[in-house]
């Protein structure tokens, strides 16, 4: 299959997963209001979080390995033993931990004690996830972008008609439950494919030798940090806008954050499966410095013509993606945009790091962005409002971010001594 049909086949199941993401928190806005999406809000950011680890979040090292062993049987069989084991034993662990914290969870994410229940549901259904994760490792690194596309396509159909009728018929309970069906549903197709599959049917558990788990953990901590840093920042501003203001203006602010993810995803999907690969054939660091700047000039002039259709007519979005409850929005959206035009600009520098597998960059990355945006909220009041003060923020947060990867970027191409060491 030619480099065009992976990127459309990719591209179309990205499309179709934040399609299904969007109409879920469109159905939140519009059934439960902005209240009821703040009080949403946490709980999307910690099953966003069990989403990408579940299982250790090794869908990356997967891909990595059955590519390189696809050739080679005895070694692929041996890495995928370890690997479903690993797999396994890593979302056992999880949904022990969600059912003995289960009531600590609901009070902290829901203020009560309550929905307790909701968290044991989510543990049982995160080995579901893992499941999926490490299906879509094996299929990615045989090179199988359809059933890839396939998983994410029908999946998300048939999570459309159930997250309805959670959210219509169940109220906070049933937004919670949408929320987990919305990707469980995966499970689904994945199946399928699992067992069109021959070599992993014959997949054998064991959890005797954890050395045989090899370097699988390293790729639980990238994917940990990368999983955690953003939606526990979101958590941490949202508790921060629900103490300065309301729930309301927590929900505001979480469905600019989620159309933000919606079309940054595109322009994610794009760097990875057309940058990338790009620079990773590229050793000259002078060459490296030519493309990003090139690829800089297109993401930004695309980003840019997107960004002012959409503030333009802003207040039509708002009302299509969300509802009219929504439309404080419209006031502290070019902030927003503005954030997410420095954000973009440096994750194309910052792709240069992941072709060159950085682990340590990689995670010093996380780490900068998440401890910028928070300390910007809390020690710096740019505005009179709470919302305001919190897009303001985001905007600064990246401006500054977008400077210190340019100059890193200069140090890369200038050959310093210390971000070779980092770059490996």
């Amino acid at each position: 299959m030619s480099g065009v049909s992976n990127l459309i086949l990719t591209s179309s199941a990205h499309l179709i997963r934040l399609a299904s993401g969007l109409l879920l928190i469109k159905l939140i806005a519009v059934y439960l209001g902005p209240d009821g999406l703040g009080k949403l809000g946490q709980f999307l950011s910690f099953a966003t979080i069990l989403t990408l680890i579940a299982g250790g979040g090794i869908t990356n090292g997967v891909i990595k390995y059955v590519a390189e062993y696809k050739n080679e049987t005895v070694k692929l069989v041996d890495f995928l033993h370890a690997a479903i084991s690993y797999t396994i034993f890593c979302s056992l662990v999880v949904f022990v931990l969600c059912v003995v914290f289960s009531e600590t969870l609901s009070s902290f994410i829901f203020l009560t004690p309550q929905y307790y229940w909701v968290f044991v549901i989510i543990g049982l259904a995160q080995i579901g996830y893992a499941f999926v994760n490490f299906t879509v490792g094996v299929v990615c690194g045989l090179r199988q972008t359809r059933n890839y596309a396939f998983v994410q396509v029908i999946g998300g159909i048939i999570a459309l008609p159930i997250v309805f009728l959670f959210v219509y018929f169940g109220g906070l309970w049933g937004g919670a439950l949408a929320i987990i069906s919305a990707t469980f549903m995966n499970v689904i197709p994945a199946f399928f494919i699992y067992r069109k599959i021959n070599i992993v049917t014959r997949l054998k558990i064991h959890f005797g030798n954890f050395s045989k788990f090899g370097g699988l953990p390293k790729y639980s901590l990238m994917l940990i940090c990368s999983a955690i840093a953003f939606p526990v920042v979101e958590m941490i501003i949202r508790q921060w806008l629900i103490e300065h203001s309301s729930f309301h203006t927590a929900g505001v602010w979480q469905g600019a954050s989620k159309l933000s993810a919606a079309y940054l995803g595109f322009f994610s999907v794009f760097l990875a499966y057309v940058f990338v690969p790009q620079i990773s054939e590229i050793n000259s660091r002078n060459e490296i410095f030519k493309k990003v700047v090139k690829y800089l000039g297109v993401v930004a002039s695309a980003f840019l013509i997107g960004a002012t259709v959409l503030y333009w007519w802003r207040y039509y979005f708002i009302g299509l993606f969300f509802s009219e409850e929504f439309s404080e929005l419209g006031e502290f959206l070019i902030y927003q945009l503005a954030g997410d035009f420095f954000k973009i600009c440096s994750y194309v520098i910052g792709f240069v790091g992941v072709a060159k597998a950085t682990t340590k960059l990689y995670i010093a990355a996380e780490f900068i962005q998440a401890s910028l945006f928070v300390c910007f909220v809390y020690f710096l009041n740019f505005s009179t409002s709470a919302l305001g003060t919190v897009m303001q923020g985001y905007a600064i947060t990246y401006a500054v971010y977008f400077f210190v990867c340019c100059v890193s970027l200069y140090f890369y191409v200038s050959s310093n001594e210390f971000l070779r060491k980092l770059l490996g």
